[in-house]
């Protein structure tokens, strides 16, 4: 989707002007994600307590992490998909996040498969362009209702299903479990870190200097 109708606010309800993200200027493009990211990873922080109001280093400390968590999870909510958006140009439907992310899979499952009977490789393809493709798919009027229908079907078939499985030739790998620790410490890390970063060192008076 290159085209967008983005609201102009003070000029009333319905009115909008349109944008053709290939005709901005690279930099205008640039700064509008920037925007745009900054707006989406500091949503939802209205019911936090602002840094600014803290009083003290434990509470600065406290408030900043909070921030931070959040944060940070709202960017693993947009990375898969189920990061919920408000009435903005960015959401033009009613259709659920998670739909749209099955739908995608279907789409990319789809592109992949065309590939392979073409003759081609997968492997000679960015997964950024088959990703682009896909939202291609399923912004086309002609094609993407197809789409969804069937990420719909898929995701309640999901939910009947109440089939156990069992996993015996499923093993973990111990660089991917090697991987996961790092990460949970490196996270650790981090908290301890921000935490502690708002506290005061404790001056330490020199040998021999005396007390008053």
């Amino acid at each position: 989707m290159t085209e967008m109708h983005i609201p102009v606010t003070k000029a009333g309800p319905g009115q909008t002007v349109l944008i053709d993200t290939d005709k901005v200027d690279e930099g205008i493009y640039v700064k509008a994600l920037f925007e745009g990211f900054k707006a989406l990873v500091n949503g939802g922080a209205s019911k936090l307590t602002p840094y600014s109001k803290a009083t003290n280093d434990d509470e600065r400390a406290k408030f900043r992490a909070a921030a931070m968590e959040l944060a940070e999870a709202r960017v693993v909510q947009m990375n898969d998909g189920t990061l919920k958006v408000g009435r903005g140009a960015s959401k033009s439907d009613d259709v659920p996040a998670a739909v749209k992310v099955e739908a995608r899979r279907i789409a990319k499952e789809l592109i992949k498969d065309t590939i392979k009977k073409n003759g081609g490789k997968v492997s000679h393809y960015k997964p950024s362009e088959i990703t682009a493709a896909a939202n291609d798919l399923i912004a086309d009027p002609t094609n993407g209702p197809g789409f969804i229908e069937m990420a719909k079907e898929n995701l309640a078939n999901r939910k009947k299903s109440n089939i156990a499985i069992t996993l015996p030739t499923l093993k973990e790998d111990p660089k991917m479990v090697a991987k996961a620790e790092e990460a949970k410490l490196q996270k650790k890390a981090k908290t301890l870190s921000v935490a502690q970063s708002g506290k005061v060192t404790p001056r330490v008076a020199p040998a021999g200097a005396v007390k008053h």
